[in-house]
């Protein structure tokens, strides 16, 4: 498909075959060199750093002649940054970590100059040190209260939502007509799953297999208690993250920087539908963390604290390789968290390092035996390095994937002028290699993340989990960075400047972003779901009452290929026993346009002349004559058989 966009008074035209169908037709104009959006953050900055100014000192004044040092360069940081997010003519989306840096470092002179003098006034310092102790007292409590609210704002809706056509088939089939599934049925369901296809499906995911049963068990036929539940899951998620983040951001800045990460729009598949392996791995991966943080510390931790990390590194792991096999690069820190146990000889944390390695090399090496027996990915792409590179390659073209890349790699080289002054001790120059450490990381999962997904990404999808998580990381990476560098003469009014403009900066962005397209999907999405079942109950009453009548699946498309079976498996769990066809109009073999829509044809095709997974061969229905349903899955298509929709 052609398009020819009209934006402005400029056009362009996109061929959707060569962006694999995601283009964006922002991505294809330039944008104009005054970017209103990123003119506004740089004059709103100046305008309030010289309101402050005014307020305190009744004159304006540079900022070095005001500020300590720390605190003007820092503000001018922020003005080179906001200069960047002016010239730079690329899609500000791509700029997340630029704008975020760049708020921050706008507002840190303005929140000294009013942190500074507050800071000497004794009763506010009683009364927040007061109030501190009160929240650190029950911080657990209402870190998760908060996390259930923002949580229920945005997704809670979705607990509404009903049965979809794609993905949750797999649930009644597994459920069966008795609409249930036994704990001890779950052994026998696996090997049906890609566990049974061991180094054969190029896609592996044990866990993922295991929690959908378990969640059959538990949760049954009622999809209600199914998207409940997912809701509960991003809510540990964000409590657990919003704890490890808060003793470097404080309370408020960790819980606005993962409200700010729940703006990105890859959460309305992850959490709003049932399908998604990426939704078990929002669970492990906050396990995974949280354990390893723990382990890799350096403080003297209790027996029980101990066990409970190295548990966590193992599960967190499991969860997260078993539920979608990028997680498998985690082999990684479990890796350098082994080697640091073996040198410690901690036999506490070591079980649960080797423990996540061997579950790593379980999936890692079914998915190679697969890709290498086929060349392909589950997507029919080659997984040759030659043409994987080449994707990438081309895919660094363009300002969407090369910003990104580009903005972590000035920063760690950028962090180097760091350890140039002679001031900085040891443990200074140590926290920046530290920062430079997992910047470069950043990059190179980015990078993991094009190999992954052959060029295309990221695609605002469910696929962008958990790569787009960097932006985010980034900015907890570099601003304890910048509380480490503090001196620590100042540190006492510094922090709560510092953390007081990272938290206005989120906020700002939160506001800014927003939820509602987010709220709006969820909604559409609960109308879809409602609408596809309430058609479905009535196809299964009527097919229930013509007993002997045949149910012709009408099929004008490739994309219908999930549809088919969902239709079939649905109704067979609605306790319809008619018989089932398939017949296919407009397509065949011969019209597919690349590798992934011929292997979804042929088995269409397949499918529709020998039967199979619940049909009859098309050629058995001549017998039946006039006694048979139509069911149109895309178009209009004159048949003999009595329209069901």
């Amino acid at each position: 498909v052609v398009i020819k966009v009209n934006w402005d008074g400029d056009s362009r035209t996109i061929d959707l075959g060569q962006t694999g169908g995601n283009a964006v037709a922002e991505h294809s104009f330039v944008s104009p060199w005054w970017r209103p959006g990123a003119l506004g953050l740089l004059l709103w900055g100046a305008s309030l750093y010289i309101a402050v100014m005014i307020l305190l000192n009744s004159e304006i004044r540079w900022p070095v002649a005001y500020l300590p040092s720390w605190a003007a360069w820092t503000l001018l940081t922020g003005f080179a940054l906001s200069i960047i997010l002016l010239v730079w003519n690329v899609p500000l989306p791509t700029l997340q970590l630029v704008l975020v840096l760049a708020l921050t470092s706008l507002l840190v002179a303005p929140a000294y100059g009013v942190a500074e003098p507050l800071g000497r006034l004794a009763f506010l310092r009683t009364a927040t040190s007061q109030a501190g102790h009160a929240l650190q007292k029950n911080s657990t409590v209402l870190i998760f209260g908060c996390s259930l609210v923002l949580a229920l704002s945005i997704f809670g809706r979705s607990i509404w939502t009903n049965w979809a056509i794609f993905d949750d088939h797999e649930i009644m089939l597994f459920l069966g007509p008795d609409r249930a599934l036994s704990f001890t049925q779950i052994l026998g369901a696996l090997p049906q799953t890609e566990i049974g296809q061991y180094g054969i499906s190029t896609r592996f995911r044990p866990s993922y297999w295991f929690l959908r049963l378990l969640e059959c068990v538990v949760w049954g036929a009622h999809p209600y208690y199914w998207h409940a539940f997912r809701i509960l899951i991003l809510v540990f998620a964000l409590g657990l993250f919003w704890i490890l983040l808060s003793p470097s951001l404080g309370w408020l800045g960790a819980g606005l920087l993962c409200a700010y990460a729940l703006t990105f729009p890859y959460w309305r598949e992850v959490i709003g539908y049932l399908g998604p392996g990426e939704t078990y791995a929002v669970a492990g991966l906050p396990i995974y963390i949280w354990g390893l943080a723990k382990l890799l510390s350096g403080r003297q931790l209790a027996g029980k604290t101990r066990f409970a990390a190295s548990v966590a590194v193992f599960l967190g792991s499991v969860i997260c390789i078993g539920s979608k096999e990028n997680f498998v690069l985690l082999v990684v820190p479990s890796a350098y968290l082994a080697y640091k146990a073996l040198r410690a000889k901690d036999s506490i944390a070591l079980p649960g390092a080797v423990g996540s390695i061997f579950f790593a090399a379980y999936v890692g090496n079914s998915v190679l035996l697969a890709v290498n027996r086929g060349g392909v990915d589950v997507y029919s792409h080659s997984v040759a390095p030659s043409a994987r590179i080449a994707h990438v390659f081309n895919a660094l073209q363009t300002a969407q994937d090369l910003a990104p890349l580009l903005t972590l790699s000035a920063l760690t080289i950028a962090l180097s002028a760091l350890s140039l002054p002679h001031r900085f001790s040891k443990e200074k120059r140590k926290s920046v290699l530290w920062a430079q450490f997992w910047l470069a990381t950043f990059c190179l999962i980015y990078l993991s993340q094009l190999v992954f997904y052959n060029g295309l990404w990221p695609t605002d999808t469910r696929y962008d989990f958990p790569g787009i998580l960097y932006i985010p990381a980034a900015v907890f990476v570099l601003f304890r960075l910048g509380v480490r560098l503090l001196p620590a003469v100042q540190h006492a009014a510094a922090l709560p400047a510092a953390r007081t403009s990272l938290v206005i900066a989120l906020l700002s962005l939160v506001i800014a972003r927003g939820y509602n397209p987010t709220i709006q999907f969820i909604a559409n999405n609960v109308d879809e779901t409602n609408r596809f079942v309430s058609r479905l109950e009535s196809i299964a009453s009527v097919l229930r009452e013509h007993a002997d009548y045949a149910l012709v699946i009408e099929s004008g498309s490739s994309a219908d290929y999930e549809p088919v079976f969902s239709y079939e498996e649905y109704l067979r769990g609605y306790g319809v026993k008619n018989s089932l066809f398939l017949r296919i109009h407009g397509y065949s073999l011969e019209t597919a346009q690349y590798n992934q829509e011929a292997k979804l044809i042929a088995d269409l095709v397949q499918l529709s002349a020998h039967g199979g997974s619940g049909f009859d061969p098309l050629s058995e229905l001549g017998p039946l004559g006039e006694k048979c349903f139509s069911l149109n899955l895309s178009g209009r298509f004159g048949t003999d058989c009595q329209p069901i929709n």
